[in-house]
């Protein structure tokens, strides 16, 4: 009975240490700022991704700043960004080469702008 009392509690502390390496992944594409790609030298719109899992988008052409929350899972990076008039929209992408690659299927856009399928956000920094 003591053996199976001792495997049970090992295999319980080796299950949480499993579940916290999982729920604390290093992604390198985060702590980073992407612009997309044709508005470089301008800066038009930024997306700032956060370690902490926020994302802040800022886009200059409408002089505004939108904040919310980003999710990885299955390949795919979605954003869902809570708008000042409690408006939230979700928006999914691709990461490709360390850029990000709008998936046009399945999201909302963002208030001011829209993107094209594959539209790409350079990695900037």
């Amino acid at each position: 009975m003591k053996k199976r009392i001792i495997a049970i509690i090992a295999l319980f502390a080796l299950a949480l240490v499993a579940l916290s390496a999982c729920a604390e992944q290093n992604y390198d594409f985060v702590d980073k700022t992407y612009i997309y790609e044709t508005l470089i030298n301008e800066s038009t719109f930024v997306i700032k991704l956060n370690a902490d899992r926020t994302v802040t988008c800022i886009d200059n052409s409408s002089n505004s700043t939108a904040e919310g929350s980003w999710k990885y899972k299955n390949e795919t990076l979605t954003l869902t960004i809570q708008y000042d008039d409690n408006v939230k929209k979700v928006n999914h992408f691709t990461i490709v080469d360390g850029n990000l690659v709008y998936v046009a299927e399945g999201s909302e856009g963002f208030n001011s702008v829209t993107f094209d399928e594959g539209a790409t956000f350079i990695c900037v920094s």
